[in-house]
C-alpha cells in the first residue's frame, strides 16, 4: 500500500510538471507572438514614416481631426496651393480622401476655359475597357503631377470591373495592364512620381451609393458637380436650371474601375446621387475626373 501511494505521488507530481511545463510552453509562445506583433507594427510604421511625410498638410474645416468618412479638410497640396478633400476611405495606417471637386489637366478646377471644358475620356482610342482607364489616369497625373506636398502615390490596384487586369506604379513609371496582357506606360515627367488616383467603386458603395438609384450617395460625394443645388439645400430633387445640358458643363466624374457587364463603359458618379454603369469609355461629353490622395494619418490635423 505504501508503495502504491508512493506511486501516485510520484505519478502526480510528474502530470503537475508535465501541466506546469505546458503553460510555460504556451505562456513563452504568446510572449513571443505579442513581441513579434510589436515589433512588425513598429516596422510598418516606420516603413509608413519612410513612404509617408510626416508634415501635416491637411487641417479639418470644422477644427476637429477625424477620419470618420465624409470629414472635410483643407489641404495645402503644393505650397500656397489649397484644395478641399473629404475622407473617402482608411487602410491601416494610411488615409485616402478625395478632392471635392473634379480637376482639369492642367491643374485647375475651371471647367469654363474657352475650348476646354475639362471634359475626359475614360479611354479615348476606342468604346473597349479591356484597355483600362488610359486617358483618363494620364490627365489625372497631369493634373496632380505638382502636388509636391502630397507623397507618392504607390498604386497596386485589380480592376473590380475585370475587364482589365490593374494598375501598378512606382515610384518612376505608372502601368496599366490590359486584358490581353499589353502593358501600358504612363510617361513621367521630370522624376514626378504619381500623385493621385480616382476612386474605386468599393469606397464609393461603402458610403450607401447604389447603382441607379438616385440620392442614395451622400450629398459631399457629389459636391461640385453642375445642376446639383448646393445654394439652397435642397438635396437630389432640385437643381441650377438655368442651363441646357450641354458638353461645357460637367454632371459626373469616373471611378477606376470598368463595367463588367459591358465592353464599352465605365463607372461614373452622377450628380443626382448615384452610381451610374452608362458612360461609354472613349465619350468626353459632361464626365471630369476626381483626385484620390493617400496620406498618413499623421499629416491631418
Amino acid at each position: 500500500m505504501k508503495l502504491d501511494n508512493k506511486g501516485f505521488a510520484i505519478s502526480t507530481f510528474m502530470y503537475m510538471l508535465l501541466i506546469l511545463a505546458i503553460i510555460l510552453i504556451l505562456a513563452t509562445l504568446a510572449i513571443l507572438s505579442s513581441r513579434r506583433m510589436i515589433i512588425e507594427k513598429q516596422k510598418n510604421t516606420a516603413l509608413d514614416n519612410i513612404s509617408y511625410p510626416q508634415n501635416k498638410i491637411c487641417t479639418a474645416v470644422n477644427g476637429v481631426k477625424s477620419l470618420q468618412l465624409g470629414t472635410e479638410y483643407s489641404c495645402e497640396v503644393k505650397d500656397g496651393t489649397f484644395f478641399t478633400f473629404y475622407v473617402l476611405s482608411t487602410e491601416g495606417t494610411k488615409v485616402n480622401l478625395i478632392m471635392d471637386r473634379n480637376i482639369c489637366e492642367d491643374g485647375t478646377s475651371n471647367y469654363t476655359i474657352e475650348n476646354n471644358y475639362c471634359r475626359y475620356a475614360w479611354y479615348e482610342p476606342e468604346a473597349n475597357n479591356s484597355f483600362g482607364p488610359i486617358t483618363a489616369m494620364t490627365v489625372l497625373y497631369n493634373a496632380t503631377k505638382e502636388w509636391d506636398n502630397v507623397p507618392d502615390m504607390i498604386l497596386n490596384y485589380k480592376d473590380e470591373g475585370e475587364r482589365y487586369t490593374g494598375i501598378n506604379s512606382t515610384s518612376n513609371k505608372v502601368e496599366i495592364i490590359s486584358k490581353n496582357g499589353t502593358v501600358s506606360e504612363i510617361s513621367l515627367k521630370n522624376n514626378k512620381a504619381l500623385k493621385s488616383r480616382m476612386p474605386k467603386e468599393s469606397e464609393i458603395t461603402i458610403l450607401g451609393c447604389e447603382s441607379n438609384n438616385v440620392g442614395s450617395c451622400p450629398t459631399w460625394i457629389v459636391r461640385n458637380l453642375n445642376y446639383y443645388d448646393t445654394t439652397e439645400s435642397l438635396g437630389y430633387d432640385k437643381y441650377i436650371n438655368n442651363y441646357d445640358i450641354d458638353s461645357s458643363h460637367i454632371y459626373t466624374y469616373w471611378l477606376i474601375n470598368s463595367n463588367k457587364l459591358s465592353a464599352t463603359t465605365a463607372y461614373v458618379i452622377s450628380n443626382q446621387g448615384y452610381i451610374s454603369h452608362g458612360s461609354g469609355v472613349n465619350a468626353t461629353n459632361a464626365v471630369g475626373i476626381r483626385p484620390v490622395i493617400t496620406l498618413s494619418k499623421r499629416m491631418l490635423k
